[in-house]
C-alpha cells in the first residue's frame, strides 16, 4: 500500500527528487570507503559483487560528463586519479570482476533517461574520462600482454581467460578521443611481438579503430616488417592496412612488399591479398604495374605444399579460385583502369607467357569489355597461343570459375562458333566439348544447357557456319563420349526437324550423331525409340521423289550401316568366348546391313546422283573399315560382275554411227590411235554414253554417272589388284583429237559434249591413279606415270576448250557435296587498257545481269538435250602437246582452279608415286621414249605437290575459310570429303613419311636452278634463259615450301605425342642429308635436329630466282624458328635469309613483277627480318639511312635502291608500315614499372624518338597518301605510349639525368611539329581518307605539350622551354592564311562527324596548336 500511495502522490513531487530517491531504496552495491566507489555511487553507478552485472542509473553520456567533471575538480586532483585507478586495478586482479567490467552494464529499471537497457561497460566508461584514459589503457594492454605470455597453459583458469583479449580490444576500439596516441601505438606494437597468432590477429584487426590516423604511418611500417616475418598473418595485416589512412609513397612500398612475397601467400589468403592490391592502386600507372606483377606472380592452379590442411579440402580450394576471379571482376566494375590494365597485359604477353589466369580473366571480363575480349582471344588463337590442350587443362582445373561465369562462356562460345576462321571455329568446338566433359553427374543441368545451346544453334543457324560448328561439337561428343548423351536423347531427336536447311555435309554429321547414339554398346533398351525414328525418316527420304531428300536418305542408310557395323565389331570382340551367341548376333547385324544396302540400291537405281552418292559413301574408309567381311566379299563380287557387264565393252563399233570420228585413246601397252575398225581390247565407252544421252534424252541412263563411283566402291571392297588390273591400261572411247587447231573446228553446239568427254576421262584417270598407286609392280608404276601424263594433257586441252565455252557447266562427279550454287566465271582473253578502266556497258545493269543469268542457265545444262552430230576430227598424238599449245596460245588458257568442284578427289595414296623414282630434268623430252620408258618429270611432280599443298591448306592451315571461284556459299570440305574424314594426326603421319623423297626431288631442282644461274650469270629475265623445265621446277619449289611450312606451322605439334612424331620425321630427313645410320637416331635431340633442318633449308636461298617462291621459303624458315623459339641460330638464319631477299633484284616470267605482288613479298621479307633480327631498332635505322632516304632524293619512278633492290617508290609505303608497326610494338613492350631498369628504358626511348625523327623528316621532300596514312596512324599510337610510359619515366629520372630527358623531348619536338603540319594540310586539302586519323593525333599532340610543361615546371626547369603557337603550314612549308583555314574548317564540318569537328576546332584555331620550344642555350640543365 505504501508503494501505491507513493506512486499516487508522486505527481506532486519534483521529478528530480523522484529520480534521486528511487534507486537509493532499491540498489545496493559493493560497500567500501574507496574514493572510486563513492564517486561512482554519487553518479548512480553501482559496482556489484559476484557474477551480477554492474548497474548504472543514468545515461552513459551524462555519467561520463558528470564523472569527468568531478574527477578534474576534486580537491586532491591529480592525486585522486592514482587513488581511483589503484582501486580499480585491485578490483581487476579478480578475473571475474575484470570480465564483468568489460561486459555491458545494466541500466537501472527506474531510470527512464537512459538510451537502452544495456550500456557501455565500466572499463569503456572509464576510458572515456580524459584524466583516466592513458594510464588505464596502458594497464589494459599490460593485462593483454600477461594473458599472451600465459596463453600456453591449459588450466581451466586460462581457458576462462581466453575471451578476455577480445573483450579488452572491444573496449578500447572506437574511443571518441585518444589522449596520448603515440604511447598507445608503441605499447600495442610491443605487445604484438609477444602474442600468439590468434591474439595477433585480434590486435591487428583492431589497430585502425584503436590508433588515431596520425599514427597510421608508424603502424604501417611495423606491419610491413611483420609481413616479411610471417605468412600466417598476411590476410589480417592487409585487411588492417586497407582501413588505414596512408600516404601514396607508403602504399607503393606496401604494394611492392606484397607483390614480392605473393608466392608465399597461403591459398586461403589469396582473395584478400588480391583485393588489397587492386584496391590500393588508384593511379593508372600504378594499376598497370600492379596488374602486370599480379599476373606474373599469381598462381591459383594448386595449393602450395605448406597448405597440407587446406589441400585436403578441395571444395574450399575451388571456392578460393572462384573468389579470386570474382574479386578481380568486382574491382574492374568499380575501377575501369583495372579492367583496361588486365586487357593490356594479356594482349601484350609474349608467345611463351600465356597463362591459365589469362583465359579465366577473359572469360570473366566478357560482359565488361566484349569487343576487347573477342579481339584478344582471336589474336591469341591465330598465333597458336591458345591451344586445345591448354584449354582442356584450364577447364578441368578451374571448374568452379567456369560454373560461376557459365553464361559468359556460352556467349563466348557463340562468338567462336560463328567465326569464319577455321582455327577459331575449332577452338569454339573444343570449348563446348571440354566444358561438357568437365561437369559431373551432379552438374547435369550445366550439361543440359550446353546441349540445348548447341541444338538451338543448329536450328537457328540456317545451315550456315554456326550450324557446322555446333554439329562438329556434337559429333565429337557422339564419337568418343556417346554414353554421356543418353540422358539427352529427347533433345537430340528434335534435331531431325532442322534438316530442311542443311546441306549434305551437315546432314551427314547429324546422322552420324544420331546413329552413334542409337547403336552404341550396352544401350539397346534406352535407344529403341531413337532407332525407330531414324528408320522412319530414312525410308521416307529414300522413297521421296525429291533428289535432295533422296540423297539425305542415302546418307542416313549408310550412316546406319556404319553404326551397325561398328557395334557388330565391338560386340564380336567382347563376346568371342560365347560362340553361339556371337554368331547369332552377328548374323542379325549382317542381315540388317544387307537389307539397308539393297534398299538404298533399289531406290537410287534411276537417280544418277543419288546412286553415285551411295557408292561414294559406301566406298569411304569409315564404311569399309567396319563392314563385315562376308558382306564386303558378297558385294565385291556383285559389283565386279555389274562393272564388267555395264561399263566395259569389247567391241565399241556396236551401235555407233560410222560418220562419227571416234577413237580409242589413252590405251596403254598398244598402238594408240586404233580406229573403230581395228581390233580392240576392253574399252570404257565414255563418248558412246554421252552421245546416246544427247540423242535420246528421255531414256534415263545412269551409266555415265555411276561408272566412276562404282569403280571406287569396287576397289574399296576388292583388296586384290590382280582381278581388275586390266582397267589401268584400258583405253577410253572419245573424240579423236585434242589439238588446239582441231578444237577450233568443233561446232559450238558440240563443245558441251566434248567437254563432258574430257571431264569424265579426266576423273576416270584420277580414280585409276588413286587405286593403283599403291601397287609395287614396276610395270604398273610405269602405267601410273603415263596416266598422270594423260591427266596433264587432258587438263591442258580442257583449258583451251573452256576458253571457247565459258558458259559451260561440267557434269557432277563429286556426289558427297552440293555444287548447285556454282556458276562459271566470265573470263576475258585480253586485258583492258587504261582507257577501258572503270568503263561499264550502257543500259540497265539489272536487265543485263538478268539476261546473262538466263543465258547461263540455258547454255550450261549438263548433257544438252539438243541432238547434234560431230564431224570427223583428225587424229593426233596424246602425250607432249600441252607445252607447244601453251606457248602458242598463252592467252587462251582457262584456269582450272575454279572447276575444282568437278574433279574427283585424289587420295593420299598417290604420294606413293614419290617413292618410285626422283624426277628427271636433264634429259630432253621425247614422245616416243616417254611412251616406252616414262620418266618422272617436274610437271608430274608439280601436279602431285599442288594437290598435296591444297589438301594441307584445307586440313591443317588456320585462317578464313575460302570458297571456290564461282561458289556463292562456302562448303566446309568441298573437294576434300575423304580427306576430312581422317584425323589431322593421320594426315600428318602419311605426309611426313614421304618428306625425305619430297626433298630429294627438291634438291635436284635446287641444283638445276643453281646451274641455270651459273650459265646465265644470274640474269634469268628473258625467255632465252628459260627452258621447258623452268616453270614446272619453279612451281615445285613453291608448292614444296608451302607444304613444309603448313606442316611445321600446325599448332598440334605442341602436344607431347605429336612432338615425338615430328622428331622422328625430322631425324629421318637429317639422316638422308648426312647419310648416317639409324642407330644414331636416339642420340639426336630435338633442338639439334631442328638446327640441322634449318641449315639445310637455308641452302635453297641462293637458288631461288622468283620472289613468290622466296616468300614461301621464308614462311618455311619462319615456321621452323617458331618450333624452338629459344634457338638464336634459327632466328639468325631467318633474319639473314630475309635480308638477302630484300637486297635481291627479282624478276618474273614477263619481266618485272607487278607492283601489288612485289609489295606483298617485300612486306613478308621485311616483317620476318625485323621479327627475327637481334636489334630491330638499329636495323630500322639502317633501312631508313641506306634504303629509304635514297629513294626520296631520287625522284625516278622505276629507280631502285642500290643496296635494298626491292625498295622503290611504289614500295616505300610498305616499308613505312612495317617499320612503324615494329617501332610501336617495341615501345608497347617496354612499359614503365617500378622494378624495371630505368636507365635501360631511357635509352630505348631515346633511340625510338630518334627513329621517329628519321621516319618523319624525309616526308618534307616527298610523300604519298599511303605513307601519310601510315604515319598518322602509328604516330598517334607512339605518342600515346610516350605519354603513358615515357613521361612517368622522365619524371623519375629527370633530377638525375635532366640533359638526357631534355634531348629526348627536343628530338621528339622536331617530329611533332611536322605531324601538326600533316594534320593541317589534311584538313585544308580535304583528304577524306586521312581525315579520320587527324582528331586523335591532334589530341595526343596537345596532351604531350601540357604534360611536358607540367613535368618541367615541377622540376624548376621552366626556363628551358617556352610555349608558343605554331603557324598553320602546308606540306611544302608555306604558311596558310588564317581566314582560309577558318573557311575550310567550316566547310569540312559537313563531311566529318560533328564531335570530331568540334574537337578539331578546339585544337586547331586561327593561330594553330600550341607547341613547346626548348631554349637552345639551355643545354646543361641544373635541377
Amino acid at each position: 500500500m505504501a508503494g501505491n500511495s507513493f506512486k499516487r502522490n508522486g505527481d506532486i513531487l519534483p521529478s528530480s527528487d523522484r529520480k534521486r530517491k528511487k534507486p537509493r531504496t532499491v540498489i545496493s552495491g559493493i560497500q567500501d570507503d574507496s574514493l572510486l566507489t563513492k564517486t561512482l555511487e554519487q553518479h548512480l553507478f553501482y559496482l556489484q559483487p559476484g557474477d551480477s552485472p554492474h548497474i548504472i542509473g543514468a545515461d552513459q553520456a551524462m555519467f561520463i560528463k558528470a564523472f569527468s567533471k568531478d574527477v578534474s575538480t576534486h580537491l586532491e586532483y591529480p592525486n585522486n586519479i592514482d587513488e581511483m585507478l589503484e582501486t580499480l586495478f585491485n578490483y581487476c586482479e579478480d578475473v571475474g570482476f575484470l570480465r564483468k567490467s568489460l561486459l555491458s552494464t545494466n541500466t537501472s529499471p527506474d531510470c527512464d533517461s537512459a538510451r537502452n537497457d544495456l550500456q557501455d561497460s565500466l572499463i569503456r566508461l572509464m576510458l572515456c574520462v580524459p584524466d583516466l584514459q592513458t594510464k588505464l589503457l596502458i594497464r589494459l594492454l599490460e593485462i593483454l600482454a600477461e594473458i599472451a605470455l600465459t596463453s600456453d597453459s591449459s588450466t581451466g583458469e586460462q581457458v576462462l581467460e581466453t575471451s578476455l583479449p577480445r573483450l579488452i580490444l572491444s573496449s578500447i576500439r572506437f574511443l571518441p578521443f585518444t589522449m596520448d596516441s603515440n604511447v598507445i601505438a608503441e605499447k600495442l606494437m610491443e605487445i604484438l611481438q609477444a602474442c600468439p597468432n590468434d591474439l595477433q590477429r585480434e590486435i591487428i584487426l583492431s589497430l585502425p579503430e584503436i590508433v588515431e590516423d596520425s599514427q597510421h604511418e608508424k603502424i604501417a611500417a611495423s606491419m610491413k616488417e611483420l609481413l616479411n616475418e610471417t605468412r600466417n598473418l598476411t590476410c589480417t595485416i592487409l585487411d588492417s592496412l586497407s582501413s588505414m589512412s596512408l600516404s601514396k609513397s607508403t602504399v607503393k612500398e606496401l604494394l611492392n612488399v606484397v607483390l614480392k612475397r605473393l608466392y608465399r601467400v597461403n591459398m586461403r589468403d589469396l582473395p584478400s591479398v588480391v583485393e588489397f592490391l587492386l584496391c590500393s592502386a588508384q593511379a593508372e600507372t600504378d594499376v598497370l604495374s600492379v596488374v602486370q606483377e599480379l599476373r606474373d606472380r599469381l598462381d591459383i592452379s594448386s595449393v602450395s605444399k605448406d597448405d597440407a590442411e587446406y589441400r585436403s579440402r578441395p571444395i574450399e580450394s575451388e571456392d578460393t579460385q572462384s573468389r579470386v576471379i570474382e574479386i578481380i571482376h568486382f574491382q574492374s566494375l568499380i575501377n575501369k583502369n583495372v579492367s583496361d590494365a588486365w586487357m593490356k597485359c594479356i594482349d601484350m604477353c609474349s608467345q611463351d607467357d600465356l597463362k591459365s589466369l589469362d583465359m579465366l580473366i577473359l572469360l570473366a571480363f566478357y560482359d565488361l569489355q566484349k569487343k576487347s575480349v573477342e579481339n584478344i582471344l582471336k589474336k591469341k588463337i591465330r598465333n597458336g597461343l591458345l591451344t586445345e590442350s591448354l584449354l582442356k587443362s584450364i577447364i578441368h582445373a578451374y571448374g568452379s570459375v567456369l560454373k560461376k561465369y557459365f553464361q559468359n562462356m556460352i556467349s563466348l562460345g557463340d562468338m567462336l562458333l560463328s567465326s569464319t576462321e577455321s582455327n577459331i571455329n575449332d577452338f569454339g568446338i573444343a570449348l563446348y566439348t571440354q566444358t561438357f566433359l568437365s561437369f559431373s553427374e551432379e552438374d547435369a543441368h550445366f550439361q543440359q544447357d550446353l546441349i540445348g545451346d548447341l541444338i538451338s544453334k543448329i536450328g537457328t543457324g540456317g545451315g550456315g557456319r554456326i550450324t557446322d560448328a555446333a554439329l562438329g561439337a556434337l559429333e565429337i561428343l557422339a564419337e568418343c563420349h556417346s554414353k554421356h548423351l543418353l540422358n539427352f536423347i529427347p533433345m537430340i531427336t528434335a534435331m531431325m526437324d532442322f534438316t530442311e536447311n542443311m546441306n549434305l555435309g551437315q546432314f551427314r554429321q547429324l546422322m552420324y550423331v544420331l546413329c552413334s547414339i542409337a547403336w552404341q554398346k550396352g544401350a539397346a533398351e534406352s535407344t529403341t525409340n531413337l532407332k525407330s525414328e531414324i528408320n522412319i525418316m530414312m525410308k521416307k527420304q529414300l522413297h521421296s521423289k525429291s533428289l535432295a531428300l533422296k540423297k539425305m536418305g542415302v546418307i542416313g542408310a549408310v550412316s546406319s550401316v556404319r553404326a551397325i557395323g561398328k557395334h557388330n565389331s565391338t560386340y564380336d570382340k567382347n563376346c568371342h568366348k560365347d560362340t553361339s551367341s556371337s554368331s547369332k548376333t552377328t548374323s542379325k547385324h549382317v542381315s540388317s546391313i544387307v537389307s539397308l544396302i539393297d534398299m538404298a540400291l533399289e531406290e537410287t537405281k534411276f537417280h544418277p546422283e543419288a546412286a553415285g552418292l551411295l557408292m561414294d559413301e559406301l566406298a569411304a574408309p569409315p564404311s569399309v573399315s567396319v563392314m563385315p567381311v562376308e558382306v564386303a566379299s558378297e558385294y565385291a563380287d556383285r559389283f565386279q560382275d555389274i562393272f564388267e557387264s555395264d561399263f566395259i565393252v569389247d567391241d565399241p563399233k556396236e551401235n555407233q554411227a560410222a560418220e562419227l570420228g571416234l577413237q580409242i585413246l589413252f590405251k596403254l601397252n598398244a598402238n594408240e590411235g586404233d580406229s573403230m575398225e581395228e581390233e580392240a581390247d576392253i574399252v570404257i565407252p565414255i563418248a558412246k554414253w554421252i552421245l546416246d544421252a544427247r540423242k535420246n534424252p528421255i531414256n534415263i541412263s545412269t551409266k555415265i554417272h555411276r561408272f566412276i563411283p562404282h569403280f571406287r566402291l569396287l576397289c574399296a571392297l576388292k583388296p586384290n589388284h590382280g582381278d581388275i588390273d586390266a582397267l589401268l591400261g584400258c583405253g577410253v572411247l572419245m573424240v579423236s583429237s585434242m589439238v588446239p587447231e582441231d578444237q577450233e573446228k568443233i561446232n559450238s553446239k558440240d563443245l558441251d559434249s566434248v567437254c563432258d568427254m574430257v571431264f569424265f576421262s579426266l576423273n576416270w584417270f584420277r580414280e585409276v591413279v588413286n587405286y593403283f598407286s599403291t601397287v609395287d609392280d614396276e610395270e604398273t608404276r610405269k602405267q601410273i606415270l603415263l596416266r598422270i601424263k594423260n591427266i596433264l594433257h587432258l587438263e591442258d586441252s580442257l583449258k583451251i576448250l573452256l576458253q571457247r565455252n565459258q558458259l559451260y557447266r561440267p557434269p557432277t562427279v563429286i556426289f558427297s557435296e552440293d555444287a548447285q550454287l556454282w556458276s562459271p566465271q566470265m573470263g576475258h582473253t585480253k586485258s583492258r587498257g587504261k582507257g577501258e578502266k572503270g568503263k561499264t556497258s550502257k543500259g540497265n545493269p539489272k536487265n543485263t545481269s538478268k539476261k546473262l543469268n538466263e543465258t547461263t542457265m540455258n547454255a550450261t545444262m549438263h548433257l544438252n538435250t539438243q541432238v547434234s552430230q560431230i564431224a570427223p576430227i583428225a587424229s593426233s598424238t596424246v602425250i607432249g602437246q600441252s607445252q607447244a599449245a601453251e606457248k602458242k596460245n598463252p592467252l587462251f588458257l582457262r584456269d582450272l582452279d575454279e572447276y575444282r568442284p568437278f574433279f574427283r578427289e585424289l587420295d593420299l595414296n598417290i604420294l606413293k608415286i614419290l617413292e618410285f623414282e626422283v624426277i628427271t630434268i636433264g634429259t630432253k623430252y621425247d614422245d616416243a621414249t616417254e611412251k616406252s620408258d616414262p620418266r618422272f618429270r617436274p610437271s608430274e611432280l608439280s601436279f602431285i605437290m599442288k594437290d598435296l599443298s591444297e589438301k594441307l591448306d584445307a586440313r591443317l592451315k588456320c585462317g578464313k575459310k575460302k570458297s571456290f571461284p564461282g561458289c556463292v556459299a562456302t562448303p566446309s570440305s568441298f573437294g576434300n570429303t575423304n580427306l576430312m574424314r581422317f584425323p589431322e594426326k593421320t594426315v600428318l603421319e602419311v605426309v611426313l613419311q614421304v618428306f625425305p623423297k619430297l626433298f630429294a626431288n627438291m634438291d635436284l631442282i635446287r641444283d638445276y636452278f643453281a646451274e641455270q644461274i651459273r650459265i646465265y650469270d644470274g640474269i634469268l629475265d628473258t625467255d632465252f634463259s628459260r627452258d621447258e623445265n623452268y616453270d614446272a621446277c619453279m612451281q615445285c619449289l613453291r608448292y614444296g615450301f608451302n607444304i613444309a611450312s603448313t606442316i611445321f606451322s600446325w599448332q598440334g605439334f605442341k602436344s607431347m605425342e605429336m612432338q615425338g612424331i615430328l622428331l622422328k620425321s625430322l631425324t629421318e630427313l637429317v639422316q638422308r642429308l648426312e647419310n648416317t645410320e639409324r642407330a644414331n637416331k636416339e642420340s639426336l635431340s630435338f633442338e639439334l635436329v631442328l638446327e640441322k633442318i634449318v641449315r639445310y633449308m637455308a641452302t635453297f636461298t641462293d637458288s631461288i630466282v622468283c620472289s613468290e617462291v622466296g616468300s614461301h621459303h621464308l614462311d618455311l624458315l619462319h615456321a621452323l624458328s617458331h618450333l624452338n623459339t629459344a634457338s638464336k641460330y634459327n632466328k639468325q638464319v631467318s633474319a639473314q635469309t630475309a635480308l638477302v631477299y630484300l637486297k635481291k633484284n627479282w624478276f618474273s616470267v614477263p619481266g618485272k613483277e607487278k607492283t601489288i605482288a612485289a609489295n606483298l613479298h617485300v612486306q613478308k621479307f621485311l616483317t620476318v627480318f625485323l621479327e627475327h633480327t637481334e636489334d630491330p631498332l638499329s636495323e630500322i635505322e639502317t633501312i631508313f639511312d641506306v634504303g629509304v632516304q635514297d629513294l626520296f632524293e631520287n625522284r625516278g619512278k622505276d629507280y631502285k635502291n642500290a643496296v635494298f633492290k626491292t625498295f622503290q617508290r611504289s614500295s616505300v609505303g610498305v616499308v613505312y608500315q612495317i617499320c612503324l608497326q615494329k617501332l610501336v610494338q617495341i615501345v608497347k613492350i617496354n612499359t614503365f614499372g617500378n622494378t624495371k631498369d630505368k636507365d635501360e628504358l631511357l635509352e630505348i626511348w631515346s633511340t625510338t624518338t630518334a627513329l621517329l625523327q628519321k621516319v618523319v623528316n624525309p616526308l618534307k621532300t616527298w610523300r604519298n597518301r599511303s605513307i601519310l596514312k601510315t604515319v598518322l596512324k602509328f604516330a598517334r599510337q607512339y605518342l600515346d605510349q610516350f605519354l603513358r610510359h615515357a613521361m612517368p619515366l622522365l619524371d623519375g629520372v629527370f633530377k638525375r639525368k635532366g640533359n638526357d630527358c631534355i634531348n629526348i623531348l627536343k628530338t621528339l619536338q622536331s617530329s611533332t611539329r611536322y605531324l601538326h603540319v600533316i594534320c593541317t594540310s589534311t584538313k585544308t586539302d580535304h583528304e577524306i581518307a586521312l581525315a579520320s586519323y587527324v582528331p586523335f593525333l591532334k589530341k595526343s599532340l596537345e596532351a604531350l605539350v601540357y604534360r611536358v610543361q607540367a613535368m618541367l615546371a615541377a622540376n624548376n626547369c621552366g626556363d628551358a622551354f617556352w610555349m608558343g603557337n605554331l603557324k598553320n603550314r602546308d606540306l611544302q612549308g608555306e604558311e596558310i592564311l588564317t581566314q582560309v583555314a577558318d573557311e575550310e574548317d567550316e566547310d569540312e564540318e559537313d563531311e566529318v562527324d560533328e564531335e570530331e569537328a568540334e574537337a578539331d576546332e578546339e585544337l586547331d584555331d586561327a593561330s594553330g596548336v600550341g607547341s613547346i620550344d626548348f631554349d637552345e642555350d639551355a643545354e646543361n640543365v641544373e635541377v
